[in-house]
């Protein structure tokens, strides 16, 4: 997933991606660490604002935004004829992401460690 990230923002013309051997431990440590989902999200902030995820510091992930998120789903819905405007929402983008990660859960991943059937 980092490397998609990175890729994407190179693609955009961002020059601070990293590679994932240089972030590995980092990641591993918010991971690793206790907390509350309040707490979880300030370890990512922390983290990404030192510069310890990309390599330029004071980066700001936004939070997340119910009011926004359901205001894109809507205009999903309202594109009428023209669906391409959808294209480019990160709604949308969300939702195939999503459904690629569910079949290859599904379909490759639960299977190689024998927890499906084929």
């Amino acid at each position: 997933m980092f490397g998609t990230v990175r890729e994407s923002r190179e693609s955009a013309g961002a020059d601070n991606g990293r590679e994932w051997g240089e972030i590995a431990e980092r990641v591993k440590a918010i991971l690793d660490r206790p907390g509350r989902k309040a707490e979880r999200i300030e370890y990512w902030q922390e983290a990404a604002e030192a510069g310890d995820l990309s390599a330029g510091a004071g980066e700001r992930i936004r939070p997340y935004d119910e009011d926004e998120w359901n205001t894109q789903r809507e205009h999903l819905a309202s594109a009428g004829s023209d669906s391409s405007v959808v294209l480019e929402q990160p709604v949308f983008q969300f939702y195939q992401a999503a459904a690629a990660h569910r079949i290859y859960v599904l379909r490759d991943l639960l299977p190689s460690h024998g927890l499906v059937g084929n």
